[in-house]
């Protein structure tokens, strides 16, 4: 059987899935230092850094540009 009825296998070290990861209560844990779009060697990533009330920063925005990025898991 094959896709869609039986889900293609990915390894676990495939590089092609890039998403922001949550804490179990649902809350980013990005803290928008902007390491990964310093690592990204085509700079394909871009976000701007807000400030919550009691001074935690979050991403106010978090974009990636797919049509420019080349997969090399340097932003994880």
């Amino acid at each position: 059987m094959q896709y869609p009825e039986e889900p293609v296998y990915l390894p676990p070290r495939y590089r092609g899935r890039i998403v922001l990861t949550r804490d179990p209560d649902g809350e980013e844990r990005c803290v928008a230092c902007n390491l990964c779009a310093v690592a990204c060697p085509v700079g394909c990533i871009s976000l701007q850094k807000a400030e919550t009330e009691d001074g935690r920063w979050y991403p106010e925005f978090f974009r990636i540009n797919f049509s420019r990025c080349i997969f090399c898991g340097l932003c994880e």
